[in-house]
């Protein structure tokens, strides 16, 4: 569902762009993040290609990360890419970077990396926001902490429609949650025996959204699957081969 409303949101900026004219948009001098989700069904060089040729036209578009989309939580068929084709645009967008000055990515890393590199890019891995700087309002009112976990109950926060912004930021749920102890986690979970519960979930984070799509709905509690001690992900998580 996310990665469909983000096709739609970069859809929604080139709509923009013909209807206020490139002008308008580079004179309005508000920074532009875009970020095109790639699936099995937009994966072609000659899409990306006129995709990248229109948005690297707009003096404001800074930043352009391809998104390969993922396994679907809560949608029982898989729309990925593959590692093949998303490698090929990987190669095309480098070939971008001399006719820019927006910075490119692609995004997502499909290659299996031995324990000692993956303990090393976990400690590195970016600082999860969620529940720390920012939750989502979702559009019956209900608050939850990621833009991609709906309404799934363990992450509701509050109600808009009954609570203030504050009220909700300060909840109890929110405050208990930002405090999830390790005598919650299912034993089944390798973080429940971890020594490094503490440091990752009071630090960096880890990634609610990510244990839940590599391991079930009700595994919240699991360990990203990028964790060095996560278990082999039950789900159709990485992006197939071919």
């Amino acid at each position: 569902m996310l990665q469909i409303m983000e096709e739609v949101q970069v859809t929604a900026l080139m709509v923009l762009g013909f209807a206020l004219g490139k002008v308008v948009i580079n004179d309005a001098k508000i920074e532009i993040v875009a970020k095109p989700v790639i699936t099995k069904y937009n994966d072609s060089i000659e899409y990306v290609t006129n995709l990248l040729n229109f948005l690297i036209q707009f003096e404001m578009v800074k930043t352009i990360n391809i998104a390969p989309g993922s396994y679907s939580i809560y949608k029982p068929f898989v729309f990925s890419s593959t590692v093949k084709k998303i490698d090929k645009i990987r190669e095309l967008v480098k070939s971008f970077e001399q006719k820019t000055s927006a910075k490119l990515n692609v995004q997502g890393n499909n290659i299996f990396i031995n324990a000692e590199e993956r303990k090393e890019n976990f400690k590195s891995r970016g600082l999860c926001s969620e529940n720390m700087s920012s939750f989502y309002v979702l559009p019956d009112g209900k608050v939850t902490i990621c833009e991609q976990m709906y309404w799934h109950p363990f992450f509701i926060l509050g109600d808009l429609s009954k609570q203030s912004i504050m009220e909700v930021w300060n909840s109890e749920k929110a405050l208990k949650l930002w405090n999830f102890s390790q005598d919650e986690v299912k034993t089944s979970s390798p973080c429940k025996t971890c020594n490094e519960f503490e440091d990752c979930r009071r630090g960096r984070g880890n990634c609610w959204r990510f244990a839940i799509a590599a391991y079930g709905l009700e595994n919240y509690d699991y360990p990203s699957p990028d964790c060095p001690y996560a278990p082999e992900v039950t789900k159709p998580y990485f992006t197939p081969d071919e």
